[in-house]
């Protein structure tokens, strides 16, 4: 099954309304925060997954996938709040004190890699 980006975009809006019918009905997932497009999309890949098994393929365009995450991601982003920032200060200090180590850690590594471990 082939399906053009009309089709795609058809798919993805249906998917997010269904990840919202289930946000609202499962309050567990309100509770934990979880996006109602990865609800829906989690589904979706399942289903992909068993239809794989069947062998059927599902091929979609992505010409639109790059426009589509950076609004899901703006999404996202936006949801948050000062407000939710600043009650977990400690918390968000320690997390961007990890992702900053961390990225000094992979640039050394890969530097400390690129220059004596590889052959070339």
């Amino acid at each position: 099954m082939k399906f053009d980006s009309l089709s795609v975009l058809a798919i993805s809006i249906g998917v997010l309304l269904f990840g919202m019918f289930l946000k609202k009905r499962f309050l567990i997932l309100e509770k934990f925060c979880i996006p109602a497009p990865v609800i829906g999309g989690f589904l979706i890949s399942i289903i992909i997954w068993i239809l794989s098994f069947i062998e059927i393929k599902v091929d979609f365009d992505t010409s639109l996938q790059t426009p589509l995450m950076v609004a899901f991601f703006t999404v996202i982003g936006l949801s948050g709040s000062f407000k939710t920032l600043k009650s977990r200060r400690k918390s968000t200090f320690n997390l961007s004190r990890l992702l900053l180590v961390y990225g000094f850690n992979a640039k050394f590594y890969r530097h400390f890699h690129d220059k004596f471990i590889r052959f070339k």
